[in-house]
């Protein structure tokens, strides 16, 4: 197979670097070639119409490649490997295995389907692959914003996953919240909302245990006051290093309209919008993203190992 490897060495231990990979994979007797994470250089090695593209890093390279793709060459098919700390996106589509297991799986792989959804606000649009949000969730990726910068964000370890957003919840208040989901009115009072396309968001949290990434609809997670115990029992929970099943049920949705807050907004695992100087202000008003589930998906390929 021609694969094209897209490696991110700062993702998480970084032991498998670029020309280790394309080592491996002319082992195995693929045809292997290498772009970085910039967006040029992938698009020019998308040109040469690989069988498939192997992403290698965490969540934020994959979902970087699979947005990408969908836009410009939804016709070749992704693998991933994960080499990442939290690896939501491998987790939720099945794919696990050493780096030998997953390049010797590529030939004998089944494809699985992940949708790319759609916000769109009046300050611009946005695609993405986990999630997207407003309340708690938010509010704890702004303040890790704050305490990270000028600094690499510290990985998070089993006995405190959790345990920052379980800070952030136990001060949040709830918000009202305007919510239409395909027609049905949900307005109502949230600590935290958020629509999620695949079951972890994160540090591996599996805040929508259900959800199918390629089903064409997004699962809608809505936390209010009289369910702040259990999401924080989750957490604990979690923190603990225990695998709990969160006591809050989700409901599926294709579109959406809700009220945003931009100091507690998020797209995946960035705040949403985005800050870029001190001196520029966040948009304020009552805006309502449109959230789109049918917007293009990608093939992924599970190695089978």
């Amino acid at each position: 197979m021609r694969v094209t490897v897209v490696h991110n060495p700062d993702a998480g231990s970084g032991d498998h670097l670029g020309s280790e990979l394309l080592a491996r994979l002319r082992d195995a007797g693929h045809a292997p070639a290498y772009a970085s994470t910039e967006a040029a250089s992938l698009t020019q090695a998308l040109r040469a119409a690989p069988d498939v593209v192997l992403a290698a890093g965490g969540d934020g390279t994959v979902g970087a490649v699979a947005r990408l793709m969908a836009a410009t060459t939804p016709d070749i098919p992704m693998a991933i490997l994960p080499v990442g700390t939290a690896n939501n996106l491998a987790r939720a589509l099945g794919v696990s295995g050493t780096a030998d297991e997953i390049i010797a799986g590529l030939e004998s792989g089944a494809m699985r389907r992940l949708d790319i959804a759609t916000v769109r606000a009046p300050w611009g649009t946005a695609r993405f692959v986990e999630s997207a949000g407003v309340g708690a969730f938010g509010a704890m990726l702004r303040d890790a914003e704050r305490e990270n910068a000028g600094q690499p964000p510290a990985s998070p370890t089993p006995n405190t996953r959790g345990s920052r957003l379980r800070r952030v919840l136990e001060r949040a208040r709830p918000r009202h919240r305007q919510i239409d989901a395909d027609g049905e009115d949900l307005s109502g009072t949230y600590l935290l909302v958020l629509a999620l396309n695949i079951a972890y968001v994160g540090p591996g949290l599996a805040l929508a245990p259900d959800a199918d990434a390629g089903d064409g609809q997004l699962d809608l997670l809505l936390v209010g006051e009289a369910d702040r115990d259990a999401l924080g029992s989750y957490l604990t929970a979690i923190s603990a290093g225990e695998e709990p099943t969160l006591a809050i049920r989700t409901r599926r949705f294709t579109r959406l309209r809700m009220e945003w807050s931009a100091a507690s907004g998020h797209v995946d695992d960035h705040p949403w919008p985005e800050r870029r100087g001190e001196a520029e202000s966040l948009p304020t008003g009552d805006a309502r993203p449109e959230f789109d589930a049918t917007g293009p998906s990608i093939q992924v390929l599970v190695p089978t190992v």
